[in-house]
């Protein structure tokens, strides 16, 4: 229940991600214009490497942010968009698509990765809606 322009503050700000999304950033690498190469800790299986390496994309003019994750133990890409809810411009969707490669786990621990992934999306979407208001 707040304008785009908010959320969109609130998600771009690439050093703040930590705040909302289940991270650590360990060394940014190359920043330019809009791409930012990073190293960061991800949350890992047990006896997984949760050192990742980040490539991310923000596309102010269409309120999008694309995150390719090069390395860890899950690869992929992550979608960030906004769209304005309706008519009413005080109120935003999320759109949050993530297209994952979980191939370097083990076929018992996916589950555990897959809920660990969305428990990190509902904390990370509860805190920038609290963080909106």
């Amino acid at each position: 229940n707040t304008s785009k322009d908010k959320v969109w503050d609130i998600i771009s700000d690439l050093d703040k991600k930590p705040d909302y999304w289940a991270i650590s950033i360990v060394e940014n690498i190359n920043k330019s214009n809009n791409t930012l190469e990073r190293e960061v800790t991800v949350p890992a299986p047990p006896f997984m490497d949760n050192k990742a390496h980040q490539i991310i994309t923000i596309i102010p003019e269409q309120y999008t942010i694309i995150e390719n994750q090069t390395q860890g133990a899950v690869t992929g890409v992550k979608t960030i968009s906004l769209l304005q809810a309706g008519t009413d411009v005080n109120r935003t969707k999320i759109n949050i698509v993530w297209n994952l490669d979980m191939s370097k786990i083990a076929g018992i621990g996916k589950g555990f990765a897959k809920d660990g992934i969305n428990n990190s999306l509902e904390e990370a979407l509860n805190k920038i809606v609290n963080a909106s208001n």
